[in-house]
């Protein structure tokens, strides 16, 4: 199921004296949106005869819920050519860094790159640790838990809580509430205890109020706190309905529930930018026999972009008792009445994001007899000139 559809955003072009350059900016990380999380890597390839030798971060825009620039960083690897990308855990909303190219002749240009950052969200922060990280269970069990979203979006991976004795092999595994897999992945490079994490190879698109399970495979001694989920626990978007767990030597759907036991398993969640909210207009009195130029920022004036994107209206239509166009340049709808109507009339226009996400409305006119009275009509000219 294609959840969102943002046009791409990795691509700048530089213009030296001579010609153009282009520098391919792609973004290493699977998902289905074109974001990025708050710790992103880059890379970068460019045409031969050009190397990247300088970027420079930047915020197009501050407001609520956007961090300062501080609480921002980018770097450059020349070796790997790799960009690394690091915003501050929680940060969300439109970031943007420029780059400098050069050729073999040292004449360099400038570009921006423009992101949108999505945090990562889990059932448990950071600092969370369970009362008993060790259960003296030396069985090979799946340990799972189930949670719904409030809002579409995706999984990104999954994590786990691991106590010193919780050693071998761990599978992580996703699952839908009739016990299909969804997504699996094996921790690697684990620590010898704390939070461990790991990413699915591609993210998985989950939708709001469905019930999916979380899982992990150990061979026993796993951490646990008893009572925890007596009820449902929420953390922003996330909700952790409860616990569940199945005896295997391998992975198997868990199905079984104890003492309302929390087994410390987790997920990434990435919720993409929401698109905007067009809200009906309703403009007034127009003349008729003329068209009449309504700005954008007018229509623009009462539609909701949640998540702070430049909106811009892209598109006009569906005209009814006269015709309706969009002038791009002149950012304007340009409606003309039907020849001779007087009466109610209206069209739809389209608002889209910087992310290419739209919404539509309607805007309602009333069609005014108020041309100047004329004596003679339009196919009446003068016996002498």
């Amino acid at each position: 199921i294609k959840l969102f559809d943002f046009k791409a955003l990795g691509q700048a072009s530089v213009v030296f004296g001579n010609g153009e350059a282009k520098v391919d900016v792609n973004l290493a990380l699977p998902k289905p949106f074109d974001v990025v999380t708050g710790g992103t890597t880059l890379t970068t390839t460019t045409k031969k005869g050009l190397s990247l030798v300088g970027i420079r971060l930047g915020v197009p825009s501050l407001s609520v819920g956007i961090f300062e620039m501080r609480d921002l960083s980018v770097t450059y690897d020349a070796s790997s050519q790799e960009i690394t990308f690091v915003a501050t855990a929680g940060y969300r909303g439109n970031a943007s860094f420029s780059y400098t190219v050069k050729d073999d002749e040292g004449r360099s240009a400038q570009a921006t790159v423009t992101l949108f950052v999505v945090p990562d969200e889990t059932l448990f922060d950071a600092g969370a640790r369970p009362v008993m990280d060790r259960v003296d269970d030396p069985n090979a069990v799946e340990l799972g838990v189930r949670f719904v979203s409030a809002s579409d979006g995706v999984i990104a991976g999954l994590r786990f809580y691991k106590g010193a004795d919780n050693v071998g092999l761990h599978t992580a595994s996703l699952w839908d509430s009739s016990g299909t897999l969804l997504a699996t992945a094996t921790f690697n490079g684990e620590t010898g205890s704390g939070w461990q994490q790991v990413a699915f190879s591609s993210p998985v698109a989950i939708r709001a109020g469905v019930t999916y399970v979380a899982s992990y495979h150990t061979d026993g001694m796993y951490a646990a706190n008893p009572g925890y989920f007596a009820s449902p626990v929420t953390s922003g978007d996330l909700t952790a309905i409860g616990s569940v767990y199945a005896y295997g030597s391998s992975s198997v759907f868990p199905t079984n529930s104890y003492n309302a036991n929390n087994y410390w398993v987790d997920v990434v969640y990435n919720k993409p930018p929401e698109a905007p909210e067009a809200l009906d207009d309703m403009v007034g009195a127009i003349a008729s026999g003329r068209s009449t130029s309504i700005a954008s920022s007018l229509l623009l004036a009462n539609d909701r972009n949640p998540d702070g994107l430049p909106l811009s209206v892209t598109a006009a239509g569906s005209a009814v008792n006269g015709t309706v166009s969009y002038d791009a340049l002149a950012k304007a709808v340009i409606f003309t009445p039907a020849s001779g109507y007087t009466g109610a009339a209206g069209f739809s226009y389209t608002v889209t994001n910087s992310l290419g996400a739209s919404a539509s409305a309607d805007v309602q006119l009333w069609v005014a007899g108020s041309q100047p009275a004329m004596f003679f009509d339009a196919a009446t000219v003068p016996t002498v000139v």
